[in-house]
Parts: structure tokens; sequence; C-alpha cells
């Protein structure tokens, strides 16, 4: 039994290793769609009406319901528009089965979700994987200047390092249809939740509601292997490896101390290889430290954005 509990541990741990997510607390602004293709409709709200645009994204498996612990404090200490997306094939957003779930793909969605939004200046904030796409967006945007100001990752993976089996297992399709079959989707959130956030940190309830939503779909639980699949096989996550981190805008990494998916080693690696980045470890948090501690998060984003706007027109509230 014990063995069977570990092994569905290990094998749900990755999709929710993103951080578990609360359920959304408010509605929003507004919610709506943004048509990237004929099979791709992208989900998106929007909070706040600031002239400083955020675009936040999530992690592998998660939704943009993801940030509603750091939500509140955000928009208290900036005059922000946060535009919070899901990934293609995560929660709202389309999930056709087309085999197309790289991450290159997933940032030419946000990109062209952020030019479909005329949105100019703005700060990229990506978690775990939602961080990867946020980096490679940043990279391959160097020669549009004026798109990004500002650039927040949030334990994600950039430089080499060889993923326990928590993250590997997701190379193959035919366990995970196995687990989805053998468990219920509220228990795969019970032990996802549980195996990747540090302490007891409030709202683990509603975190555990949400992912059972998100993975009551099969098509979004195949979506996010695939996603997965093509990060550690398909060569998203070998490329991003080698390329250049030189972001060309300031840049802030933030880590648990007890993040055991990506790691402090790691992240603070990466920090060091983007010219200029500052880097925080938060040390009671996990994997998400947004959602397990977001008021230890906030004063760290709070100092970052009065440093990108100060020699800007300063927009954020005292």
């Amino acid at each position: 039994m014990l063995l069977l509990v570990h092994s569905l541990t290990l094998a749900v741990y990755w999709m929710a290793a993103t951080g578990a997510c609360h359920s959304a607390s408010e509605s929003g602004l507004r919610s709506d769609t943004f048509q990237y293709s004929p099979s791709v409709k992208v989900a998106y709200d929007v909070h706040g009406t600031g002239p400083v645009p955020v675009v936040l994204l999530h992690s592998l498996g998660s939704a943009k319901e993801s940030w509603d612990p750091l939500t509140p404090g955000l928009l208290a200490i900036c005059n922000c528009r946060i535009y919070r997306v899901d990934l293609k094939g995560h929660s709202d957003t389309s999930a056709p089965d087309d085999h197309r779930y790289s991450l290159r793909e997933n940032a030419a969605i946000v990109r062209a979700f952020m030019a479909d939004q005329e949105l100019q200046g703005a700060i990229l904030m990506g978690h775990s994987y939602g961080g990867a796409v946020a980096l490679t967006l940043a990279l391959d945007t160097k020669k549009n200047p004026g798109l990004l100001y500002g650039l927040i990752l949030i334990g994600t993976p950039g430089v080499f390092q060889r993923f326990p089996f928590i993250v590997a297992h997701h190379r193959y399709e035919a366990y995970g249809r196995i687990v989805d079959h053998l468990t219920t989707p509220e228990f795969r959130a019970w032990i996802a939740v549980h195996a990747v956030t540090y302490g007891n940190p409030p709202g683990m309830v509603k975190r555990v509601q949400l992912y059972e939503r998100l993975w009551s779909d099969p098509a979004r639980s195949r979506a996010s292997r695939e996603t997965a699949r093509q990060f550690l096989d398909g060569g998203g996550f070998k490329e991003l490896v080698s390329r250049d981190h030189d972001t060309g805008v300031p840049t802030l990494l933030i880590v648990g101390r007890h993040d055991h998916l990506v790691g402090v080693k790691h992240s603070r690696e990466l920090a060091a290889s983007i010219p200029g980045a500052k880097f925080a470890v938060i040390p009671k948090a996990g994997h998400a430290p947004q959602e397990d501690l977001p008021d230890s998060v906030l004063p760290l984003i709070s100092d970052f954005l009065r440093t990108v706007f100060m020699d800007r027109p300063l927009r954020l509230k005292p």
C-alpha cells in the first residue's frame, strides 16, 4: 500500500509541483478569450485598471487561478493591470490533440496574446514551467525594445539539472493513463497538493478543489503530459539551457528554500547566468512561494518594480 501511494505521489508531483492553486477568489475585472488559431482559443482574465501591464503565467498542470493568493497584494503595491493567462491545454484554454505543446509554441502564444492586447512596457512573471515560457519569450524579444520592462521568474528551470523521477516519468504516456484510470482526480489532487507544499499554509482545501476540477478533464491531463514530454524530450529544456540568458531587461528570480523540484542551487545558477539579475530565497516556502507565503514575496516584487521604474515615470503605489 505504501508503495502504491509513493508511486501515485510521483505520478502527479510534476504536474502539481507547479504549485497548487486556490480556486478563484474573484471573477476579476473581466474574463475573455483570444483566438490564437482556428483550434486554440486562449482564456485569460484581467484584474485592475492601472497603466502597468503585468502578465502572469502559471505552471504545468495548473491554471490562472494559481495566482489568486498573490493578485490582491500585487494590485495593492502597484498601479497594475494584471493579465492572467491559461497556457495551451490548461484550464479554460483549448487542448487540441495536435501534438504542438512545445516551449516555443507556448511562448509564441503569449507573444501573440500580448500583441493582440497591445501591451508594451509589461512586467512578465512566470512560475515553474510558466517561468520557462516567460524566459523564452524575453530572450526571443530582445530585439523588440519596449515590449518588456521587467521579468520575474519563480521556481524556474533554466540551467542543466537531472530531474528526479517525479519529473522524468512524464516521458511515459501509458504510465499517466494508468494512474488516471486507477485513481480519482480528488485523490491525485490531494496527494499533489500535500506533496509540493511546505508546511500547512492557508487555502489547502481550495487548492485541492481546483486541481480536482482541472484533472477531471482527460483532454487537459493529456495536454499537460504532452507539454511535459516536449519540454523534457522534445528539446525545449535542452534548448533553453543552451541559450544566452541575457534577457536585456531587469530580472528577478525567487525560489523557496524547500523547493525540491528546481531547487535553490539551480535557481542561483540561473540567476548568475542573467546579467544583473536579482536573486532571493524565501526561507519557509516550497516550489510555489507566491502561494505558500505571498506576504513574503510581495516586498521583493515591490522593491524590484521600484528599481524597474526608477528611470521611468513612477507608477507604483506609495
